[in-house]
């Protein structure tokens, strides 16, 4: 008599694991906010935010933080009239520089903002206002003892938007 080995068969089918497809969700970018401070540095983070915002045909926003706290002399006022006056001259110098900024840097008109306050907070306030979608801005490029001492708007609004935030370097190509 002949006996015959069974070998059993599975009955479940092999588990493949699925290959790896990466679904690509379309980036959609419709607000730009780019902080600016006159400098170069900001010139060129508002360059790139031209490019993008024409890229993705996204509303740009432009905006400029008077912080009192860089003029010490606005402490020493005499009266609350003086420090007033001093106040809104620094404001409509800002308005009017930022202005400029934008004529001299060109592009399609963009909405302006000027506001009083701490850089970084405002940047951050307004980005949660307008749901922005993307924070463009530039560095100085501060390092050591300057970075330490002076911090960083940068690194402030790095670490804190609910937003991305693509930051040009002082080196980057224009």
């Amino acid at each position: 008599m002949e006996t015959r080995m069974e070998i059993p068969t599975q009955t479940k089918p092999l588990s493949i694991a699925a290959p790896l497809v990466s679904v690509r969700t379309e980036v959609r970018i419709e607000r730009i906010l780019c902080p600016v401070d006159f400098s170069p540095f900001s010139g060129r983070a508002y360059d790139y935010a031209q490019s993008i915002a024409g890229q993705y045909r996204a509303t740009l926003v432009v905006q400029h933080v008077v912080d009192l706290g860089q003029h010490p002399s606005a402490d020493f006022s005499v009266s609350a009239t003086v420090y007033e006056d001093f106040r809104a001259k620094l404001i409509a110098d800002a308005q009017n520089d930022l202005q400029e900024f934008v004529k001299k840097y060109g592009g399609d008109s963009p909405e302006r903002i000027v506001q009083e306050g701490m850089a970084a907070e405002a940047i951050l306030s307004l980005s949660q206002e307008r749901s922005i979608s993307l924070i463009v801005m530039g560095t100085h490029g501060r390092r050591g003892f300057d970075l330490l001492m002076l911090g960083s708007v940068t690194q402030d609004v790095l670490r804190n938007a609910s937003c991305p935030v693509l930051v040009v370097c002082h080196t980057a190509p224009v």
